[in-house]
């Protein structure tokens, strides 16, 4: 008997997508420290790039750093490191595709799951203490 051949896993990519054209996921339940994710934008660039479903073509990572991106924009800010600007000024920012959910109730337990896992850690206070000695109060 011949084994049964299986597709390869869908693979994620990088691509840059106007900032106008991004949807969020309806209903987002996380609330975000706005200030605080432009203040980290500002200083360090956009490096975590935003996460799309491809099923449903909406945000499921990211609603925070899109909120903070669009404000900066409205604001006439120069465009984060690692966000590309269209000639026309519009800002193009690095979002994950390639990955979809087998239906939207799943799509929205990773959402919840993805913010969740992060405060679920804490932190080993001891650790943080010594890492944070010599760095600057704004973090």
């Amino acid at each position: 008997m011949t084994p049964k051949k299986t597709a390869p896993p869908a693979a994620l990519r990088i691509e840059y997508l106007p900032l106008d054209e991004l949807s969020r996921w309806p209903g987002n339940p996380k609330a975000h420290a706005d200030d605080a994710i432009a203040a980290s934008i500002s200083r360090f660039g956009f490096r975590d790039p935003l996460a799309i479903d491809e099923t449903s073509g909406r945000l499921i990572a990211g609603h925070g750093r899109l909120t903070a991106l669009e404000r900066a924009h409205a604001a006439g800010s120069p465009a984060p490191q690692f966000v590309q600007v269209r000639d026309d000024g519009m800002w193009l920012i690095p979002v994950t595709r390639g990955g979809s959910f087998a239906d939207e109730a799943e799509a929205s337990a990773y959402l919840v799951a993805h913010n969740r896992t992060s405060e679920l850690g804490g932190w080993d206070e001891g650790l943080l203490a010594e890492f944070l000695k010599p760095l600057d109060e704004e973090l």
